[in-house]
């Protein structure tokens, strides 16, 4: 069972929340903070996946170790007025598993990406993105508009920033880190 804990500024919208997650079998929600109050209750009560509308009060150091779902305020694009329950509960299961969560919701943060040494470039996570789509390095030289040459040398750095041994492996560090969406 996948412990939550949920943050926000008002006591409803917590409980709206809590009980969204609650209604799922596979989470169990162990309380809720307030932004001012969140680092303690993570001390206090463990949890494996942190929820919420504010979660900027997290140290560092529990940002590094607990995977958080971040839910766009209402207004912003992609607000999580947009979201239904099916997708914030979805979004709280692949946090916990360690996947990147796209728009309505924001999956921050993972302890994978935070330890990853080096960025990718913008084109690197483009070459990346069409790995994913199985492009071969041709394809991808085309599709980009530069030689394979160069592909062939982006890929090399992709392999050894994610530390994969093959394109297979690459493309699965990068949606494990919010790289790629599939």
């Amino acid at each position: 069972m996948i412990r939550v804990l949920v943050v926000a500024e008002s006591a409803l919208a917590g409980t709206q929340l809590a009980e969204i997650v609650g209604d799922d079998a596979r989470l169990n929600v162990v309380g809720t903070a307030s932004p001012s109050d969140l680092s303690s209750r993570i001390a206090e009560l463990r949890p494996d996946v942190v929820l919420g509308h504010r979660v900027d009060t997290m140290s560092d150091a529990d940002a590094e170790r607990i995977p958080y779902v971040l839910l766009l305020d209402e207004g912003e694009a992609g607000s999580s007025r947009d979201a239904s329950p099916a997708e914030i509960v979805a979004a709280v299961v692949a946090a916990a598993a360690g996947i990147a969560v796209a728009q309505p919701l924001r999956r921050v943060r993972s302890t994978a990406q935070a330890r990853l040494a080096e960025p990718l470039t913008p084109r690197e996570r483009a070459v990346l993105q069409q790995l994913a789509r199985g492009y071969g390095n041709r394809a991808i030289a085309a599709e980009l508009h530069i030689s394979e040459h160069t592909v062939k040398f982006h890929v090399a750095s992709i392999l050894a920033k994610l530390d994969a041994g093959n394109r297979a492996e690459a493309v699965s560090r990068g949606v494990k880190l919010g790289l790629l969406m599939l």
